[in-house]
């Protein structure tokens, strides 16, 4: 059986763009970001009026807790 070579030099350019995400320790980068979003989103949503369709969408915090 032959060893096949893993470069990523041979990836497309959307492979080499996120093959960040193949290395160790890049699972709490990820988790890290997915927090920031959801701050990111609980505190922009204090900046506008909802309209919501259901009674829970008006909650605030609902889409960051969701």
């Amino acid at each position: 059986m032959k060893k096949i070579k893993d470069s990523s030099a041979d990836y497309p350019k959307l492979g080499k763009l996120i093959s960040w995400v193949d290395k160790p320790g890049s699972n709490q980068k990820i988790f890290y970001i997915l927090i920031l979003l959801c701050t990111a989103s609980f505190g922009l949503e204090w900046t506008y009026e909802k309209h919501a369709y259901f009674e829970i969408e008006s909650y605030k915090g609902f889409y960051a807790f969701y």
